[in-house]
């Protein structure tokens, strides 16, 4: 019986105590592994024994076929034996395709002799294909199958063209050039990571867009849009693009701070400076350290898209209610 469409048998249960519970059909190693599984336990009521749970559990190791539940009465109490038949074994590995000679496919001949287990095989060969894209063979397919006689795996391994990365373009960009922003994203010439001549990490170069965000709001870029990566494919090269909406370049108008005497002129940022995401975060560095490090320091930003200038207030949430008196001028 297939392991798609388990078998389960089991004998009539009485309402007396379990004495013994052992698993029986398989290795002793197996048998022991499986023994582990069951939670019922000598001692139990053999009617209210929760079986069924054992069962679910043993089925989803995935290495049976069969499972039969039986029952005998013995003088100290109930003997529950659960015969299990296990998987066949696996007698051969069959690898055929142009990939045939990868080595990530030592994997699956190294099954042989282990139980034929449908989805652990499944699994192994989609882990082996998803590797061979990453490594930049996106064509890359593993078929796998049963083999008609005997218990025997059939592989068929395709790798296709090596893809790499034609160009990346970074289209709407006008204000910062293509060099500074290829240098913010984390693959390197070295590595051979989302770089020309190199293969495209798509979840990487999605997320490196944010290290776009910082670049372009120190350089007054309070409004920058940057879109998806789109990748278009020819042949065995790809041109990589990124839309950006760079916006206008926003310059500081007023700076406040809501303490008792502010000193904005203390904070390094001067009214006329372009907006810059860092030199805020340094101006709330020295707020905090004028003041208390356990203070909130909000910074609050009020855009004016006519002139497109940003006032800019620093609020400050005290940790204690008297601690703006440290802030008094003393006599």
């Amino acid at each position: 019986m297939s392991a798609g469409a388990p078998a389960t048998t089991v004998s009539p249960l009485r309402d007396e105590t379990i004495a013994t519970v052992r698993v029986a059909g398989g290795s002793p190693a197996l048998s022991a592994t499986l023994s582990k599984l069951i939670e019922t336990k000598p001692g139990d009521m053999l009617a209210g024994a929760a079986i069924a749970d054992d069962i679910r559990r043993l089925w989803a190791v995935g290495v049976l076929t069969d499972i039969r539940v039986e029952t005998s009465t013995g003088e100290s109490g109930a003997a529950l034996t659960f015969n299990v038949t296990p998987q066949p074994l696996i007698d051969r590995v069959i690898v055929t395709g142009e990939a045939s000679h990868d080595p990530d496919l030592r994997r699956m001949r190294a099954l042989v002799g282990t139980p034929y287990e449908p989805i652990r095989v499944v699994r192994m060969a989609s882990a082996i294909e998803q590797s061979m894209i990453y490594e930049g063979y996106p064509d890359a397919k593993i078929h796998v199958n049963r083999a008609a006689n005997g218990v025997g795996v059939c592989v068929r391994a395709k790798r296709g063209p090596h893809v790499t990365i034609r160009s990346i373009n970074f289209t709407g960009r006008t204000s910062i050039p293509d060099r500074t922003l290829l240098d913010q994203l984390r693959g390197s010439t070295k590595s051979g990571i989302n770089r020309p001549g190199g293969i495209l990490d798509e979840q990487m170069l999605e997320e490196d867009t944010v290290m776009l965000y910082g670049l372009y709001t120190n350089h007054g870029k309070a409004k920058i849009k940057i879109g998806a990566p789109t990748s278009e494919r020819h042949g065995d090269t790809l041109d990589i693009t990124i839309p950006i909406t760079e916006g206008p370049t926003y310059h500081l108008s007023t700076i406040t701070v809501g303490a008792i005497d502010g000193h904005p002129e203390t904070l390094g940022l001067a009214r006329g400076e372009e907006f810059s995401h860092d030199r805020i975060r340094a101006a709330i560095d020295v707020l905090e350290q004028r003041t208390d490090p356990d203070n909130w320091i909000s910074p609050e930003t009020i855009f004016d898209d006519t002139d497109h200038t940003i006032a800019l207030h620093f609020t400050i949430t005290w940790r204690h209610a008297w601690d703006p008196l440290r802030l008094l001028p003393r006599r």
